[in-house]
């Protein structure tokens, strides 16, 4: 025991040394935060491991019209309660993980936000299995109640008053839903080109028109809506520029608050605009090990080639996002800069235009000081005593003789 206590004490003297300093393990609150996330992540990820798609399809496929109406519009609603009571959990989570780490709200807090992100990933795997029925089937008729589903929001928002922090969360959404139809139709798309590779030709042409036509109807409704809820509320187009720049502000000050440690640099973007990260990074994930499975058994992979393409593919993701996340930091930097140096110019201009106001009114107050002297001058002067005097012709005229005899 005596070696083991000197071997101790020579450990923790080399531990403590500044120059072995880099030796020790460093965990912060940002990767407890991490780490928590993706437990979160892995175990809503296993639950929809439970759900097939194919049966999910053809259960969809075989309801009436009438009742994948009814899902698409329940999916809608639901998608937005969950969205903002999401926001709420998830944030109440990020703060105490960031403020208090060590606090036992986190043995609720946990569990909330689980059953949360398992919820929202259904419900989002529902919405994915009914636009992959709707882009599939034999008739428009489905596609047609999904065109007319978007410009069903102009007649439940036109006629409302919205001010600007309302009008900013409308347009906050109609932003998050633009990207999630996206991902859901690049998704159903890559579903839809593994099934049969002769038709590949045939079935890219048929979803490029389609999705060209749900894409051009969501931005029509969009636009109309927004134009009439200006109209009636009085709001300018500029007012959208303020937007913009609300969100460039979120993205350039997410990486320097100094009061606390910053976790995640996208929390406070994707809180603002109502972007659910890890619901929608489940469901990407989980259709995405899909058409992995279907093309790794489409070309007979080995798994030796399977984990190279994986790694390959993954290293290209992680090159994109990357690339993405420069793109969008250097353009949001630049857009500050123009934004601030528009601000300093015009505040230049406004005080050089004060200071020449300034001056053109102490001049005119000059003047009319001088006029009123004037005036009180010539009301003080006794009257009868005004002194005459000849005009400047008349004092050089003449020789001195003649002015001493007409004197």
């Amino acid at each position: 025991w005596g070696w083991f206590g000197e071997g101790r004490a020579v450990l923790d003297c080399v531990w403590q040394h500044p120059r072995y300093r880099w030796l020790r393990p460093v965990f912060h609150r940002s990767h407890g935060y991490d780490l928590l996330r993706m437990l979160l992540f892995l175990t809503v990820l296993g639950g929809l491991q439970l759900l097939d798609m194919s049966r999910v399809y053809h259960h969809i496929r075989g309801q009436a019209m009438i009742k994948l109406y009814v899902i698409i519009t329940i999916c809608d609603i639901f998608d937005r309660l969950l969205s903002s009571f999401g926001q709420d959990v998830l944030d109440s989570l990020y703060w105490t993980v960031r403020c208090n780490p060590r606090s036992p709200r986190l043995l609720f807090e946990v569990p909330v936000a689980l059953t949360y992100i398992m919820l929202h990933a259904f419900l989002f795997f529902v919405n994915v299995a009914s636009l992959n029925v709707a882009f599939n089937s034999a008739d428009s008729a489905l596609l047609t109640l999904l065109i007319s589903s978007n410009f069903a929001e102009i007649k439940t928002s036109v006629f409302k008053k919205f001010d600007v922090n309302n009008l900013f969360q409308v347009a906050s959404s109609d932003v998050t839903e633009r990207f999630k139809l996206c991902v859901f139709m690049l998704l159903v798309l890559l579903l839809n080109l593994v099934q049969g590779p002769e038709l590949v030709s045939k079935k890219l042409l048929h979803f490029l028109g389609q999705t060209r036509l749900v894409l051009a109807s969501e931005v029509v409704a969009d636009w109309v809506k927004h134009a009439f809820i200006a109209k009636f509320n009085g709001h300018d187009s500029g007012l959208y520029a303020r937007f913009t720049l609300v969100l460039v502000q979120d993205v350039t000050e997410a990486r320097h608050d100094r009061s606390q440690p910053v976790l995640d640099h996208t929390h406070s973007l994707a809180r603002r605009i109502g972007l659910a990260q890890l619901p929608l990074a489940c469901i990407v994930t989980r259709f995405l090990q899909d058409v992995w499975s279907r093309v790794a058994y489409r070309f007979e992979l080995s798994p030796r080639a399977q984990a190279g393409l994986l790694g390959r593919v993954f290293l290209c993701l992680v090159l994109l996002k990357v690339l993405t996340g420069i793109i969008l930091a250097g353009g949001c930097a630049e857009m500050r800069i123009v934004e601030e140096t528009e601000k300093a110019a015009r505040a230049r201009a406004r005080k050089e235009a004060e200071s020449s106001r300034g001056g053109e009114g102490g001049r005119s107050a000059g003047s009319a000081r001088g006029r009123s002297e004037d005036r009180q001058e010539a009301r003080d002067k006794p009257i009868g005593r005004t002194a005459v005097v000849a005009p400047p012709a008349l004092k050089r005229t003449g020789s001195t003789k003649e002015r001493n005899g007409s004197r």
